[in-house]
């Protein structure tokens, strides 16, 4: 872990860190990224927050790595047991 020092501003009704871009690169955080921040006592530590892509995450999905946990019946597999309004 490398330590950076930063100014810490007002903006508004609120304390503001500028990061640096070669740091934030590094990170992966880009202007308008949600972050999650943790403090305790005297310390804050941020980290960005994982962006997922539904698409890309399924392309990732292959019979060898599907959970092997049974989830029920299918409804379409007992279409007589499925209610319907009417």
């Amino acid at each position: 872990m490398r330590t950076i020092k930063l100014k810490a501003d007002r903006w508004g009704n609120s304390i503001g860190l500028l990061i640096p871009l070669n740091v934030a690169a590094i990170i992966g955080l880009q202007a308008n990224t949600r972050v999650v921040a943790m403090y305790q006592a005297n310390e804050i530590h941020v980290n960005p927050i994982p962006q997922y892509d539904r698409t890309t995450l399924l392309a990732e999905v292959t019979h060898s790595n599907l959970p092997q946990d049974d989830w029920g019946m299918l409804l379409a597999d007992h279409p007589d047991e499925v209610e319907h309004e009417e």
